[in-house]
């Protein structure tokens, strides 16, 4: 007697053979239960990770500016702590006053900075440039008024790319 092969039908199927291989080929092994996890479910994770990891990266670039506009109240101290160390005396702000005008030239460079349509890097480097200069004509040289110059190319170059950044929403 010949032996009769039987296929399984649903497989062999047009319509349920195919369903079956492409719903296969969008499942994948968890490594570590041993278990089948739907592709699209890995996407969304990996969606996940990215917005964490942007978000982690954006937190970090935030501390570091904020760190750039502390800067000048920082070296206030750090000066007046390097004259008094050498016993020399001079004629020093208030740290109060130097906290006003840091605040007064740091947020508005922030937030010009913030919208400027620039690379982040290069936004920091601009920033950093710009605090130098309002340390040096604030705390060293006591010329307060050159030390807001800064805000004056920032405002240009923001209203510059002011339809730009418009368009862009």
């Amino acid at each position: 007697m010949g032996s009769v092969i039987t296929h399984n039908k649903r497989l062999l199927s047009p319509l349920r053979g195919w369903d079956c291989l492409f719903a296969a080929s969008q499942l994948q092994v968890s490594p570590k239960a041993g278990r089948y996890i739907p592709m699209d479910a890995l996407s969304k994770l990996q969606g996940k990770n990215d917005a964490h990891s942007k978000h982690q990266r954006d937190t970090s670039w935030a501390i570091i500016c904020v760190f750039c506009i502390l800067s000048p109240l920082l070296f206030s101290y750090g000066w007046e702590f390097y004259h008094s160390f050498k016993g020399l005396t001079f004629e020093a702000l208030h740290p109060s006053i130097v906290l006003v005008a840091m605040l007064g030239f740091g947020l508005p460079i922030a937030f010009m900075g913030d919208l400027m349509l620039l690379h982040r890097a290069i936004k920091f480097l601009l920033l950093v440039a710009a605090e130098c200069w309002f340390i040096w004509f604030w705390i060293v040289s006591p010329l307060s008024w050159l030390a807001f110059l800064p805000l004056i190319p920032a405002y240009v170059l923001l209203k510059v790319q002011l339809p730009k950044n418009k368009a862009g929403d």
